[in-house]
């Protein structure tokens, strides 16, 4: 097997290099020094076209020496490459490599004459002459081996090989002369070929095809690809594709593949940072990246590329050779210097694209566009060259019309000059300037504008142009104010509707009232915040579903509301109910609810909604209003009776006394006549007793201190009461007096003392207490009707048998008593209460079934502002029996 075609070869990458002509040390070189490894590429030595002259050279040294082996080779920066070889076999190559990178290494001839004891190899001979460059790098080394002992090798021998070797290097040189012309040559037709396209009417991407093209034929290259990326784009994308032989994926799929893949590898290279050109050779044993070998199975054994940048975009151009390359460093760096002539012409037509892109750009857009110039020496006069067709639109100006006018001819007299001062002074600064004012249309009419100006800058920093940018903002600006208008409008009826709103929930809480609603099929029951107290919950505490509302249903109501709610979501039924509630504390409240239903477009129910009021108060007055109506009638009616009663008692009385001057003492009728007296007397006292609950008995009130009363009533009571019933007293100290009738008054504590004994047949205490209480509008309800204002309370309470409730509400009535038949005249509280309201106050009682009764007297105090104490005061409610 030739040496030529076994020696393993690999991919060499480096930028385009130069020489390096730096003194070469005087006995040993560094194999991967730049310099060398350059003139290795520059020579071409890697990948030289075989040459018959080379394999007559390495005969001729073969048989000069009567030795079997001998080779041309040269070393990179990877392994040893063979130009011309004879006699060599495979097992001899790594001896061979070793002893030609010893010769390369010092420069000089090298003569070895037992290696085996070193190599382990057959080979005991090896002679070597360095192949150097004129200037003085030694690129490989001509040798010739033997397996048989030399010991006989002279300085001549030396020396013919060493004449061979300057021969080999001559040939090498006359041939990199001759491609160094060629490629010469190529490059003035191709620089030529290339600035011929700059007159062609061709796109960007069209002139960077056509470039493409005469490149790839000038350089006998067999494909080309262009990646881009632009800006600080992370991707690269493919611009352009350019082949002598197109692969066609049908028929050479694997061929695509490979293709691509070795692209791809070398762009990537390209775009690093600071690199321009690259080189790579390829061979089937190649193992510098697993993706290569396909590639060169596909017949591609070289390819060079460059980056080029034309304005931001930046563009990777890599050319693919078949087979290997003859000097393919030099090629690199053609292309290099290709690039560098096609970024001016790129960047030409890509100007002119641009231009072309920004005019049509200036001439569809809806915004007018105006460009002046700023004359030398006056920054606020600006001098109109160019103005686009929205411009002719919004102003009725032609082209031709404003060409050479300043800016001012747009100006309309009157506008705000303050405006007009500001946009002089960033004129005069050069600084950017935005505007709204009215501007002039050829025909005198005004119109508003939103107007930006944006100087334009020189290299010096000096403003030559100014570009204007002015939109029609005429119906924006109407639109404006109509929005504007109906904002404010809509901003007073949202105040209308809060104040409205909150005003209806002043009055709903008022009122006592609030809405519901529920959505079919849910639980959820959706009601205003005043429903919440008709229940006895908060907002927060309290979600109103179904399940909960109905357990705070008072259980003797609760299935008729749910069977009201349920006919309703299935039949569109309404409804209005009264039901109680209970709530948390037990307090007992009455509201009425109704509903209605509503419906969709197929008469189906979705929802049921209506109102719901709290009546417990309304139910409350309205019975102390029919009692006031029952006790006014019964009033009227026993104050008539009372009345003509009491004139017939009087003709009775008179009548009887006049009986007394004709009877005599001794007279058998003068027992009927004093018997007929005394009931006459009992009948006046009834009589003024119905007087007073009617109220039409006059009274002589006068200021009276209410403990001195009481204090001064306890003896004549507790003598008629007896010692069974004691009394105590339980006085407040510094209570106010009271403007009332003292004996009316005494009367009616008589009386209530009296139901206090009668209530108690077995005996048993009775308290006396006062109090001052002061009774507010806004204050806790209470059960008396009263003004605001203080009060002073007396109350008188037993531990006797109590009322039954179903009969506490009618104690006041005339005639009415709980005492069995002949034990009361049912006129004692009536007469009390006819009293205490003739007197400005009312009277409320509590009682307990075998517990006890308390009946308090609430009397207006009079304003005493000197006195000095305070009162002692109540809670402003009710009197409640105490338990013991």
């Amino acid at each position: 097997m030739p040496l030529a075609d076994s020696v393993a070869m690999s991919g060499t990458f480096g930028i385009t290099p130069q020489a390096d002509r730096h003194d070469a040390p005087s006995y040993a070189t560094d194999l991967h020094a730049t310099g060398r490894l350059a003139a290795v590429h520059r020579y071409s030595a890697i990948n030289a076209a075989r040459d018959p002259a080379f394999d007559r050279i390495v005969s001729l040294a073969a048989d000069l020496l009567g030795v079997p082996m001998a080779m041309i080779s040269f070393a990179d920066e990877h392994a040893q490459h063979v130009l011309a070889a004879i006699g060599l076999q495979p097992d001899d190559h790594g001896p061979a490599r070793a002893l030609c990178h010893e010769t390369v290494r010092r420069r000089g001839p090298h003569l070895v004459l037992d290696p085996q004891a070193k190599t382990g190899s057959g080979i005991v001979f090896y002679a070597a002459v360095p192949l150097m460059t004129q200037d003085g790098f030694a690129l490989g080394a001509l040798s010739v081996l033997d397996r048989m002992p030399r010991p006989d090798v002279s300085k001549r021998d030396l020396r013919r090989l060493e004449d061979l070797a300057a021969l080999v290097m001559d040939l090498l040189e006359r041939k990199r002369a001759q491609d160094d012309q060629n490629r010469d040559k190529a490059e003035i037709a191709l620089m030529r070929d290339i600035h011929a396209v700059l007159t062609e009417r061709l796109s960007f991407d069209a002139t960077l095809d056509q470039i493409l093209h005469r490149t790839l034929h000038a350089l006998d290259a067999y494909a080309c690809r262009v990646w881009e990326r632009r800006g600080a784009e992370p991707f690269v994308r493919l611009v352009s594709r350019v082949c002598v032989d197109p692969i066609e994926p049908g028929h050479h799929e694997d061929a695509a593949g490979a293709y691509v893949d070795l692209c791809d590898l070398a762009t990537a290279e390209l775009f690093e940072p600071g690199k321009a050109t690259m080189w790579r050779f390829t061979n089937p044993a190649d193992q510098h990246h697993p993706r290569l070998g396909p590639a060169v199975s596909a017949g591609i054994g070289s390819l060079i590329g460059c980056s080029l940048t034309v304005s931001d975009r930046r563009f990777g151009i890599v050319l693919t050779f078949k087979g290997s390359h003859s000097g393919l460093a030099d090629v690199a760096a053609l292309l290099g210097r290709v690039g560098l002539a096609m970024r001016p012409i790129l960047q030409r037509k890509l100007g002119d694209e641009q231009a072309a892109l920004l005019s049509s750009a200036l001439e569809t857009t809806n915004d007018a566009v105006i460009i002046a110039e700023i004359t030398q020496g006056q920054a606020h006069y600006h001098r109109i060259i160019y103005v686009n067709a929205a411009f002719t639109e919004q102003t009725g100006y032609l082209p031709q019309d404003v060409a050479g006018q300043p800016l001012a001819i747009l100006n309309v007299p009157g506008a705000d000059q303050n405006e007009i001062d500001r946009i002089k002074l960033a004129m005069q600064r050069g600084q950017e300037v935005r505007t709204l004012l009215q501007r002039r249309r050829r025909d005198g009419s005004a119109f508003w504008a939103e107007t930006t100006l944006v100087p334009l800058l020189n290299a010096e920093g000096v403003a030559t142009h100014r570009v204007g940018i002015m939109r029609d903002m005429t119906q924006q600006r109407a639109e404006a104010e109509e929005l504007r208008a109906r904002e404010r409008r809509l901003l007073a009826t949202t105040q209308q509707l809060e104040t409205l709103t909150a005003q209806l929930i002043h009055t709903q809480e008022i009122a006592k009232l609030g809405t519901w609603r529920r959505l079919i099929g849910s639980d959820l029951i959706a009601w205003s915040d005043s429903v919440y107290p008709m229940f006895g919950e908060t907002k927060g505490s309290f979600v109103p579903t179904v399940a909960s509302i109905i357990a705070k249903i008072h259980p003797d109501d609760r299935d008729v509301l749910t069977s009201r709610l349920l006919r309703a979501g299935q039949a569109a039924v309404t409804y209005t109910i009264t039901y109680r509630t209970v709530a948390p504390d037990g307090v007992v409240r009455t509201v009425t609810s109704d509903c209605r239903c509503e419906c969709d477009e197929d008469g189906s129910v979705i929802a049921v909604s209506g109102i719901v009021q709290d009546i417990t108060e309304k139910q409350h007055s309205q019975a102390m209003l029919l009692e006031a109506e029952k006790l006014r009638a019964l009033g009227q009616l026993t104050g008539g009776i009372a009345h003509d009663f009491n004139n017939l008692l009087t003709v009775v009385s008179v009548n009887l006394e006049m009986m007394g001057d004709i009877l005599g003492p001794n007279d058998p009728a003068e027992d009927l006549r004093a018997m007929a007296l005394r009931a006459a007397d009992h009948g006046a006292q009834l009589t003024s007793n119905l007087l007073a609950f009617a109220r039409r008995q006059p009274l002589q009130p006068e200021a009276c201190q209410i403990n001195t009363l009481l204090a001064g009533l306890k003896g004549m009571a507790a003598r008629s009461i007896g010692e069974r019933h004691p009394i105590s007293l339980h006085l407040a100290p510094t209570l106010p007096p009271c403007q009332l009738d003292r004996s009316r008054f005494e009367s009616a504590i008589l009386n209530l003392l009296v139901n206090s004994r009668d209530a108690m047949p077995d005996g048993g205490a009775i308290a006396v207490a006062t109090s001052l209480q002061t009774i507010r509008a806004n204050g806790p309800p209470t059960a008396h009707q009263l003004q605001d204002g203080d009060y002073v309370r007396v109350s008188v309470s037993d531990t006797g048998t109590g009322i039954e409730p179903a009969l506490l509400e009618r104690v006041f009535e005339p005639f009415f008593t709980t005492k069995p038949v002949g034990k009361g005249t049912g006129l004692g509280l009536s007469t009390v209460i006819g009293f205490v309201r003739q007197s400005g106050g009312d009277v409320d009682i509590t009682s307990v079934s075998a517990v006890g009764t308390c009946v308090s007297l609430y009397l207006p105090a009079m304003v005493m502002p000197d006195v000095s104490a305070p009162a002692h005061r109540t809670p402003d409610k009710l009197a409640s029996f105490p338990a013991d």
